[in-house]
């Protein structure tokens, strides 16, 4: 008995710091005894807990540290909850059941009768050119395009987007990296972030960009993800991958449960009463900075999109992260000739050194002549719906001298106009000192830490 309390206070000591908050929402008479087990289970964790606060401190060291032998029992419980929350938010119940009046979301329920929930069905194929993958889409109702499927595989396992085609395009002829006839270079959409990353003249003259596309992700995911999909991952907001809760982007018109909940990664620039998500992305805030040109290619013919102009604030609109249009597909992102290859740095800040996206992060270039600025680029992410790119901050370093004070001036004005939700009020502050500090690493070129 013993044995077994210690193994749930410790499951609660463990879980209950990083704030694991487990939705169940039980639409079924059926579940309401499960419900109440479970109900039953976490008051006596609790009381566990508070029993074992009071003993001595061995023991209590012995719970917290004992993490590596019961993080496989943490994850099969965490992952029988899911389970049945995911069986219970699919099932079609009876029309003549009468949802509860607790129910705080009728609308999620189906209204029709079905013997059971069923796997999400689609069609796949695979295009060998640009004609016909554009013409796929158009013709196809509900398709999506595929290449790395870093971003798409999840929201598809989360029930987030159910695409009813997917078509594949890692066979279309955008795999190379090549110069530009400005001076440029030309970064193919279906290059890998690791291959572009690594490249040699990507190392060389837009050093910001390598650094940032090596901050992003983990090793094996910059070997799937592409340059084009990067540019089109979808936010990480948690309520955006709940299902169960209302969410303006994924379900327009619900509402945005970010305002009044747990908004800590969430947006303090550009944001709306609509949606308060972040755009996710390291390797876009240096493409911000760099002033890259998203190519692009659709039933109208080719186009090119500046990247300032590529991303959305979210509006009325959150839905819509890009300028893209349904029909169109990314073929290439353009460098501009000057890198700032001598002077620049990619802060990011974040919980965790690896595989954690950013709570902000700076992207900074600098053109010098001795200590004076002649040129300065600034951009953000982590703090709004798309890289943020301040260009009067960057005026206001033009032609001074590369010190503190001039640098908190330009952080002061980023910050205008910013609006915290409670908890990531925090982000104002950050985000001034990292553009600080990057813009003193990037003046020195000294290494990030």
């Amino acid at each position: 008995m013993h044995h077994l309390i210690g193994v749930f206070a410790a499951w609660h000591c463990v879980c209950c710091p990083v704030r694991i908050r487990i939705s169940l929402r039980f639409y079924h008479r059926g579940f309401h005894a499960l419900h109440r087990l479970l109900h039953l289970l976490g008051r006596v964790i609790q009381l566990c807990e508070r029993y074992l606060s009071r003993r001595s401190g061995r023991l209590r060291i012995f719970l917290c540290c004992g993490n590596h032998g019961l993080d496989p029992l943490c994850r099969l419980f965490n992952l029988l909850i899911r389970r049945v929350h995911h069986m219970v938010r699919y099932l079609w119940i009876n029309p003549h059941t009468s949802v509860p009046p607790a129910q705080p979301y009728p609308h999620l329920l189906p209204q029709r009768v079905h013997a059971r929930a069923t796997m999400n069905s689609f069609s796949y194929t695979r295009v060998h050119d640009v004609a016909t993958a554009v013409r796929e889409m158009v013709g196809s109702n509900g398709a999506q395009f595929i290449a790395g499927g870093t971003n798409l595989i999840d929201l598809m396992k989360e029930n987030v987007a159910r695409p009813r085609r997917l078509i594949d395009i890692t066979r279309l002829p955008f795999h190379t990296i090549e110069d530009t006839a400005d001076g440029g270079l030309r970064l193919g959409a279906l290059v890998t972030n690791a291959d572009t990353a690594y490249h040699e003249q990507v190392e060389k003259r837009y050093p910001l960009l390598a650094k940032a596309i090596l901050a992003g992700a983990s090793a094996q995911l910059r070997n799937m993800a592409t340059n084009g999909g990067n540019l089109l991952q979808r936010t990480r907001c948690y309520y955006f991958y709940d299902t169960a809760t209302p969410c303006n982007k994924r379900e327009p018109g619900t509402g945005c449960s970010a305002l009044d909940g747990f908004n800590r990664m969430h947006a303090i620039l550009g944001t709306s009463d609509q949606c308060i998500a972040t755009h996710p992305s390291d390797m876009c805030v240096a493409l911000a900075a760099l002033e890259a040109v998203v190519c692009v290619t659709g039933k109208n013919g080719d186009r090119t999109i500046p990247f300032a102009d590529f991303h959305r604030l979210p509006g009325d609109t959150p839905q819509l992260d890009s300028n893209l249009r349904p029909d169109e597909l990314i073929t290439a992102i353009d460098l501009p000739a000057k890198g700032f290859a001598e002077h620049y740095m990619y802060l990011k800040v974040r919980d965790r050194q690896s595989y954690a996206f950013a709570l902000v992060s700076v992207a900074t270039a600098l053109e010098m002549d001795g200590d004076i600025i002649q040129e300065a680029r600034l951009a953000l992410g982590g703090v709004a719906h798309k890289p943020w790119r301040d260009r009067e901050a960057e005026a206001l370093l033009r032609g001074k001298r590369a010190t503190k004070e001039h640098f908190q001036q330009a952080a002061e004005r980023v910050v205008r106009g910013t609006q915290g939700f409670g908890h990531n009020t925090f982000k104002i502050e950050l985000a001034k000192r990292a553009v600080v500090r990057a813009f003193q690493q990037a003046a020195a070129m000294e290494p990030q830490s």
